[in-house]
């Protein structure tokens, strides 16, 4: 696979341009230690022109790519329960990301899953730990930790 690292690190050598200011060539060949594929050896170019779509490339992997550890203020707009009675942890939260309402959709644990009820009945807003994970268009917030209740509600 290739990882916006590596294509952060090939655009920085390209946009240097070599020796001669004319991009860089590299060649990948298998290791002796393994069997040999039906291809030898590889030969990508990138000339001093690439470093822009290089760049565009990293970026848009790194905004579809997890962002772990988050620490989040939400309000929990969605439970998804028939009746409130019913609720088994899957919840919509509201949080504010990059200056931008977002919707992420979470699972809490159950041992979190009376105060999560009890923020959505009282309009209290939580505080919450976890990883925020891109799902086409939409995100999710996965392992929940660390849920506190703010303001009134405070635990």
């Amino acid at each position: 696979g290739v990882s916006s690292n590596l294509l952060d690190a090939v655009a920085r050598l390209a946009e240097r341009g070599g020796h001669y200011g004319a991009g860089i060539d590299i060649r990948v060949k298998w290791a002796a230690l393994r069997p040999e594929p039906e291809i030898d050896t590889v030969e990508f170019q990138f000339s001093r022109q690439a470093v822009e779509v290089l760049d565009a490339a990293a970026r848009h992997l790194r905004s579809q790519g997890p962002d772990p550890d988050q620490h989040l203020i939400a309000d929990i707009v969605h439970l998804d329960a028939e009746y409130l009675e019913s609720f088994r942890g899957r919840a919509v939260i509201m949080a504010d990301l990059g200056g931008k309402p977002t919707a992420l959709y979470t699972v809490f644990s159950e041992a979190d899953q009376d105060k999560v009820l009890k923020a959505f009945k009282a309009g209290i807003v939580i505080e919450v730990d976890g990883d925020i994970v891109h799902k086409g268009r939409r995100r999710e917030l996965r392992n929940p930790v660390n849920v506190r209740l703010l303001g009134n509600g405070q635990t």
